[in-house]
């Protein structure tokens, strides 16, 4: 295990950014927007002359990498590896959060690991749920049970509860909504030397 937590911390921070940065570049890119085609529909992609397997063996490739970065990270902090590191509880870890932050955006994932980890890091010091059944022990079925919950509220996760919360907000007070779209059209008419409301 590392004797320095905070370097650790600060490192796996800068690369989480720098992984977000890069990776919400790509998808803007060309080469991003392809792979979404591809995703979606790779019959018509290929049919309008994209090479679907090379893209996905990029895409793939691309993903390793930030599957490397995230290996190295975890050999610093527990001091060794082995295949029981790579089981299939953790394999459903990893999907359970992608899914409780949401599939749909990319945010979704940093979302999820945050509030698996938490959970997972607090829910244990909680006083009183050994009285109740839920041990240490028990995290899977706390962690289950959330997971139920957010795909029955929201099947895009948490981004898609947001997201849902800032379109209610947006019915509730439209004139903040509507002054917030008009301030861009009365600044575009006064340039034009027009009359304005």
């Amino acid at each position: 295990m590392d004797t320095h937590p905070n370097r650790l911390y600060y490192a796996a921070l800068v690369v989480a950014v720098l992984v977000y940065a890069a990776t919400k570049y790509l998808v803007r890119t060309p080469f991003g927007i392809t792979l979404q085609g591809v995703r979606d529909d790779p019959v018509r992609m290929s049919s309008l002359g994209y090479n679907v397997p090379f893209h996905r063996m990029i895409a793939f490739g691309f993903a390793a990498f930030i599957a490397s970065l995230g290996g190295v990270l975890f050999v610093w902090w527990n001091g060794h590896i082995d295949p029981a590191s790579i089981d299939l509880s953790s394999t459903i870890d990893l999907l359970v959060m992608c899914v409780i932050g949401g599939l749909y955006r990319l945010e979704g994932a940093w979302l999820g690991a945050l509030v698996f980890v938490v959970i997972n890091n607090y829910i244990r010091s909680v006083p009183g749920l050994s009285h109740i059944g839920l041990s240490e022990e028990r995290f899977h079925t706390v962690i289950g049970v959330i997971f139920l919950v957010i795909i029955l509220l929201s099947p895009g996760g948490l981004m898609g509860i947001l997201g849902k919360g800032h379109e209610l907000a947006g019915r509730l007070f439209p004139g903040r909504q509507l002054a917030t779209s008009a301030a861009p059209a009365a600044t575009s008419r006064r340039a034009k030397g027009g009359p304005t409301p």
